[in-house]
């Protein structure tokens, strides 16, 4: 097995993390491609990935998809966004479907 795949499914074993977020009156004001590649490198800062982001009409701004080694990194992550100013974010453990309708199945 290559590096590179074991990379590749270390990666994909993260826990996957849905966080939405609402900006700021201050964190709109970086509602741009530098903002958003800074909120990455951020992320990747504490060991996570962004899977997808997708911007949201209703009381929440963005919804970012992101996988983090573990809740003490993805929280890390959030503590300093939050502390940023940039604005609030909600963030709830998300688990692959088959794996979740295993559970009310168990062998």
């Amino acid at each position: 097995m290559t590096e590179q795949t074991i990379l590749a499914q270390k990666e994909s074993s993260m826990p996957t993390y849905v966080t939405l977020f609402r900006y700021s009156s201050e964190g709109f004001k970086h509602l741009n491609e530098e903002g958003r590649q800074q909120q990455i490198r951020l992320i990747e800062a504490h060991g996570g990935r962004v899977k997808d982001a997708y911007g949201l009409l209703g009381e929440w701004d963005v919804l970012f998809i992101t996988e983090f080694p573990d809740e003490t990194s993805a929280m890390s992550a959030l503590v300093t966004t939050c502390q940023s100013g940039m604005g609030t974010t909600q963030t709830m453990t998300a688990l692959p479907w088959a794996d979740f309708v295993q559970l009310g199945h168990p062998s």
